[in-house]
């Protein structure tokens, strides 16, 4: 019986708002290791409290292969951060090319100052203003990360191959 109780506890809708950075990057932990299929990202530029090095390169790798069909996307606005220090999510990319995709937005539609993740079109972690920490977690709660995907695939569709950073694959 208890493992119904775990169930349920787990599909229940939560939200959590935070301006500590420390507690960001857990909420961003936490987001990464429940993907399962998707997990779609907008940074502004590479960020480590969205990304935590620490937690990022193993939970992707876990998350490449629990199953091939499985889809990581990056996009960024600018990508001189992302270049210098995502040196590890660069050498994922090229060893999971296939799963991994990195892009760039276009030049009209930057700067785009908004950040998220979102995964499995269920979850999410928002800042709203890189430059002003407030984070905004949303678990199992489709309403909220419905329009941030709309945003993200059409900004997506727009957008091109990181420049400086080649990865095999990378068009998809």
């Amino acid at each position: 019986m208890a493992d119904n109780n775990d169930t349920s506890a787990t599909t229940e809708r939560r939200s959590e708002r935070t301006n500590d950075r420390r507690e960001a990057t857990s909420l961003s932990g936490e987001l990464l290791s429940q993907a399962k299929r998707h997990l779609d990202i907008l940074v502004y530029d590479y960020d480590e409290v969205l990304l935590p090095p620490a937690v990022l390169t193993d939970q992707l790798s876990r998350f490449m292969h629990e199953n091939e069909r499985n889809e990581f996307r990056l996009l960024c606005s600018e990508t001189r951060h992302l270049q210098e220090k995502g040196g590890s999510l660069i050498e994922l990319a090229r060893r999971f090319s296939s799963f991994i995709k990195l892009r760039q937005i276009p030049e009209e539609y930057r700067p785009v100052t908004e950040q998220f993740i979102l995964v499995d079109d269920n979850a999410s972690l928002r800042q709203h203003d890189f430059t002003a920490p407030g984070y905004f977690a949303s678990f199992n709660d489709r309403a909220t990360v419905r329009p941030l995907h709309n945003r993200f695939e059409e900004l997506w569709q727009r957008s091109a191959a990181v420049p400086g950073i080649h990865v095999t694959g990378l068009s998809g």
